[in-house]
């Protein structure tokens, strides 16, 4: 009896810790011009613990080249340090966009350094006796219903607010490089069908439709030489 009683304990908190399931999904890549325009990261971040809400902060530790000028999502704030305030999320399935903007000085690939960090969560009503006064200036006490948060550590017990550690957290590191493009380039872009990419693959939307000279060049020519091959056939006959 006493083998299966932690067989189902541990089995319980097994459960506990895998129902906890977070996910954070890259959108879209807006590529930047260094110096000239930002760049953005578009991320989808879901929740599917239908049992607990979430509670995080996004961390960004980015290089010297880099700076997060703003988020959006997950508060705001700027700075090659950054850290975010705290978001909560709803039980699963809930969803919420969140946006990393950057700048940069030189073109190329930039890191962002930045990791989500985040907890599961379970609200508890708890009854409390509180002191009140009358009127008639005489005390009583009264019970109320107070809310108390109740986190998931990655063994599966609880922890309060008032013991909630920064390494009871989890972790979901954004991996993922933003390109800048150099000056001149007017509309940069990923390649369709691509939601990221790098520096060397981004692509000038704003080019898009504009002929280079040297082909208008040839156009050119060959126009006038099939006017004077016509001008020359006509004054044959």
């Amino acid at each position: 009896m006493r083998a299966m009683f932690v067989f189902a304990v541990v089995a319980l908190m097994m459960v506990s810790t895998a129902a906890a399931q977070l996910s954070v999904q890259l959108k879209r890549t807006n590529p930047g011009i260094a110096k000239e325009k930002n760049a953005e990261l578009i991320f989808d971040i879901v929740n599917t613990d239908v049992t607990h809400l979430i509670e995080g902060f996004l961390l960004c530790r980015s290089p010297d080249d880099a700076v997060v000028s703003s988020t959006y999502g997950v508060g705001a704030g700027s700075g090659a340090q950054y850290i975010s305030p705290k978001f909560q999320m709803d039980e699963g399935p809930s969803q919420e966009a969140m946006t990393i903007t950057l700048d940069a000085d030189t073109p190329g690939d930039k890191r962002t350094g930045c990791v989500v960090k985040y907890i599961p969560y379970k609200v508890n009503e708890v009854a409390t006796t509180q002191t009140v006064t009358n009127p008639d200036g005489t005390s009583a006490e009264q019970e109320v219903m107070q809310e108390v948060r109740q986190f998931l550590k990655l063994n599966g017990e609880y922890v309060g607010q008032e013991d909630l550690l920064d390494g009871h957290y989890r972790e979901i590191r954004l991996d993922k490089t933003v390109p800048f493009a150099p000056a001149g380039v007017k509309q940069p872009a990923c390649p369709e069908g691509q939601v990221s990419c790098t520096a060397g693959e981004v692509v000038d939307l704003g080019a898009a439709g504009k002929l280079p000279v040297a082909w208008i060049i040839i156009a050119v020519l060959v126009l006038v030489l099939v006017v004077v091959y016509l001008l020359g056939k006509s004054s044959r006959q």
